[in-house]
């Protein structure tokens, strides 16, 4: 590839951040539009490290290079949930994010809709990620309301609602 063309590339990078279970490696496959990384469907955990998958879009005469990153979860249940463990976790992915070359764009927080409350430990975790990376890590960042499919028909409408209207009060 010449000089020009690698000008023209335009690098933009998407994070999936949540905890274990609640869609991040399905969501970050439906962006790539293949199966690039294992969606669990035990109670154990999938993703232990984090990975980057890469495809290119070609618009208005530039290559745009999408890097989809898929996160171990918050809350992983490897260990029993050790505190230790997690934060180190915690770490690792922070530390994997800042060492992203051109730093990351969007990060989509994945909230399991199937979960009727958000409990202490969501919260904790989107502190944790705010003190080790920095309020950027919200600055460009959507909500992603997962499983909504595996919630009764009779509930859904109502636990979205619910969720649309609490989650950026308690995130504030």
């Amino acid at each position: 590839m010449d000089s020009i063309q690698e000008e023209q590339i335009i690098q933009k990078t998407i994070i999936h951040i949540g905890r274990t279970g609640s869609g991040k490696s399905y969501i970050a496959n439906q962006f790539l539009g293949k199966e690039a990384f294992v969606v669990g469907h035990s109670v154990k955990s999938e993703t232990f490290e984090p990975q980057v998958e890469t495809f290119f879009i070609e618009a208005d005469n530039c290559t745009f290079q999408i890097d989809v990153a898929d996160t171990p979860g918050t809350g992983d249940n490897r260990l029993d949930n050790d505190k230790h463990f997690i934060a180190d976790l915690l770490q690792n992915v922070c530390k994997f994010l800042k060492g992203l070359q051109n730093g990351f764009n969007l990060t989509i927080l994945c909230v399991s809709t199937l979960i009727p409350r958000i409990d202490e430990s969501y919260l904790k975790d989107f502190v944790t990620l705010n003190s080790l990376l920095g309020s950027k890590i919200f600055d460009h960042s959507v909500i992603a309301l997962t499983q909504t499919n595996l919630v009764p028909k009779d509930l859904r409408a109502q636990r979205v609602a619910e969720y649309t209207k609490e989650l950026p009060n308690m995130l504030a």
